[in-house]
């Protein structure tokens, strides 16, 4: 049994852990775009080699965000990360970029010019600078991390359980929203979506030819969100493809989505009913 125990633990310190406050301080400091973020940056590294996980209070909360770095290089341990708030992605992003490679001594920094670039796209197309936002957004999604994204998710298999709706609060919200759209991926999903937005509303021929190839990427990526088949409609209407019109159509239907216009993400009322879950993701009676 010594011997066995002994076994278990050797096996669980060989998992590096980072473990994000979700506490109501830290989550003001921005532990929630925190967590976002570092996920997104630690995509390429194997969930048994390491975890980012969400946990209650670490200890005092001074003004900021709390993490435990376990197994980590630095050993440090628990510290508390200068507070940067929900709205600002690049000083959280340059937070998550230290903490793991200078505490978990991982390689970050080709995920890290990745979402620089996706996010200054997002910049240009709040603008309504089109081809700033297409340029910006390319950069993300040609490179080598968003290729070998896409590769992974157009060989993997569909998940076979269909999305429930009116989850809006807890943690079975939360899961849901990662199980539709994981965060690991999900910033390389915006930048397809949005590039395809960006495409559309540029009227550049070639442009909209392309955005349809931006959406079905974007449908490969995230199966069970419903944006990447709106848009690939959006698209396929745009250049006349009645087949992949249908196509998207069909996809949406199947997923219980509406197609009433001014609804879109809403559950189709027609649907059938969702299991419920209460608070922690549990079915109800």
């Amino acid at each position: 049994f010594p011997h066995m125990l002994s076994t278990s633990l050797l096996a669980l310190g060989s998992v590096q852990q980072l473990s994000v406050c979700q506490g109501g301080a830290c989550m003001r400091g921005g532990s929630k775009i925190f967590t976002e973020v570092a996920k997104a940056l630690a995509s390429q590294t194997p969930e048994d080699e390491f975890k980012i996980i969400n946990c209650g209070c670490l200890g005092p909360c001074p003004r900021g965000v709390a993490v435990r770095a376990l197994g980590g290089s630095s050993g440090k341990g628990t510290f508390t990360l200068p507070a940067f708030g929900d709205g600002d992605f690049l000083l959280a992003l340059e937070n998550a970029a230290d903490v793991l490679s200078d505490d978990f001594a991982l390689d970050v920094s080709d995920a890290k010019a990745s979402l620089i670039a996706k996010h200054s796209g997002d910049v240009e197309l709040a603008s309504g600078d089109w081809s700033g936002a297409i340029a910006r957004y390319g950069e993300a999604i040609e490179s080598q991390l968003g290729g070998d994204l896409l590769a992974q998710a157009q060989e993997a298999e569909r998940p076979a359980q269909l999305p429930i709706f009116g989850l809006t609060k807890g943690l079975a919200a939360e899961r849901e929203a990662e199980r539709l759209r994981p965060p690991r991926v999900r910033w390389l999903f915006e930048a397809f979506i949005r590039r395809c937005e960006a495409r559309l509303a540029s009227g550049d021929p070639e442009e909209v030819e392309a955005a349809l190839g931006d959406a079905e990427a974007a449908t490969a990526l995230c199966s069970l969100a419903d944006e990447g088949y709106y848009r690939k409609w959006d698209a396929a209407d745009a250049i006349g493809d009645e087949d992949a019109a249908s196509a998207a159509t069909a996809e949406l239907s199947r997923l219980g989505y509406s197609l009433e216009p001014g609804k879109e993400g809403e559950q189709d009322a027609n649907a059938k009913p969702a299991v419920k879950l209460d608070y922690w993701g549990r079915p109800m009676a």
